[in-house]
């Protein structure tokens, strides 16, 4: 699959994901509001922690990606490094 289609998937995951996190923290917020503030914000705190493990696993694919990206192009970097060298190293003699 094309890289730019990942990257928008992900992306459109990574922001499902904070829609997640915000309607998980109205939902517990407002089902336990009738036992005083202290607690619905304790319950929407919980609400909010399935949405944020998915915002962590979908960032840390995006920086993955990003990291073998740049892997192959300092690779590639190095390639042509070498065949220079070898091709120096081969016109000196």
């Amino acid at each position: 699959m094309n890289r730019a289609v990942v990257q928008n998937i992900l992306d459109f995951l990574t922001g499902v994901s904070w829609a997640v996190v915000a309607i998980g923290a109205f939902f517990f917020f407002s089902v336990f509001y009738k036992f005083g503030i202290g607690v619905a914000s304790i319950a929407a705190f919980f609400g909010m922690i399935f949405g944020f493990i998915l915002v962590s696993i979908f960032e840390s694919m995006k920086v993955h990606i990003q990291n073998q990206e740049e892997l192959q192009k300092q690779t590639l970097l190095l390639q042509e490094i070498l065949e220079t060298l070898n091709s120096e190293k081969l016109s000196d003699n």
